[in-house]
């Protein structure tokens, strides 16, 4: 059996045993989801986070090396000499700041990311000042991502426009209003619609960011082949390069995906007053899922460096 089917048999007995007092006692759900399984939500959305940084951080230097990125790009100190210094780059650790276009897809990442630790925040208890930032934190993600998703210049497009506009402007609306937790409890259930469609629209961006990564990434590629000779090693590196970014952005896919299926049952958890036995299995299991998307991705990272 693997770990990942024992891993599902256990936490099904403990789903089972958390809930076995309570039925006996006459009552037709649990009270809530396990705080482990709350942590175990957390880390999760975190590494999703990491894993769409580290893929924007690849296309970013590939934009760069093809010369297609900011101004300040020439002022980055790599084996060549800088041609210039420029202070943004020493305070963004050395590389030059993401186009917009990039910088609106960690925007969008970030929105989810924190709306779904607000949900938890929400599941935990949380009220008053900790959960007060979140909503702040969240607001403000939201507004930047609502400015810049729309821009269409540049080597990507807009990330937000139509109906995904529209959601994010009535989100900023309403998250001006949140004050009680349980009003922050009826948002977070109304507003869902718009993390899923976050999150669907980051997974149809997969598209352009392959094709611009091949683009840039292949670009650079030509230029070493034409130094070294086609037997150069820096330019097969290059182009191998460009089928690893494949497939990583195949596993980043299927983690984005399964944390929509995810953050549909947490947000099942938040609409109901009591979990029942069976609802507590089906969050087990799609914390066992996530945690599962999440390795294959970082094994797919791990191959490629």
């Amino acid at each position: 059996m693997s770990w990942y089917a024992k891993a599902l048999d256990v936490l099904k007995r403990v789903a089972l045993l958390a809930c076995t007092g309570v039925l006996l006692a006459g009552i037709s759900g649990c009270m809530g989801i396990p705080d482990q399984e709350l942590t175990n939500y957390r880390e999760a959305y975190i590494e999703a986070q990491k894993a769409g940084d580290l893929l924007y951080d690849d296309l970013a230097a590939a934009v760069v090396r093809a010369g297609g990125g900011p101004a300040a790009s020439n002022c980055v100190r790599n084996n060549n000499t800088p041609t210039c210094f420029d202070p943004s780059v020493a305070l963004n650790g050395g590389a030059p700041a993401d186009i917009p276009a990039i910088r609106a897809r960690r925007l969008a990442l970030s929105a989810i990311e924190t709306y779904n630790l607000a949900v938890v925040d929400v599941l935990e208890g949380k009220r008053g000042d900790a959960l007060a930032t979140r909503i702040d934190n969240l607001k403000g993600l939201v507004g930047d991502l609502l400015l810049l998703g729309s821009v269409t210049t540049g080597p990507l497009p807009a990330l937000v426009a139509g109906n995904s506009a529209q959601l994010l402007g009535a989100l900023v609306k309403r998250l001006d209003r949140f004050a009680s937790q349980q009003q922050v409890r009826a948002s977070l259930v109304d507003n869902a619609e718009t993390v899923e469609t976050l999150i669907t629209l980051l997974i149809r961006d997969t598209k352009p960011m392959y094709n611009l990564y091949r683009t840039s990434q292949g670009k650079y590629a030509v230029e070493l082949e034409l130094s070294g000779g086609s037997r150069n090693k820096a330019a097969l590196a290059a182009y191998a390069r460009i089928a690893s970014y494949h497939d990583q952005l195949t596993a980043y896919v299927q983690l984005l995906a399964q944390t929509r299926s995810s953050f549909a049952q947490l947000i099942e958890s938040l609409n109901n007053s009591q979990v029942s036995t069976s609802d507590l299995r089906a969050t087990i299991r799609e914390a066992i899922e996530i945690r599962k998307a999440a390795e294959n991705f970082w094994a797919e990272v791990r191959k490629a460096r």
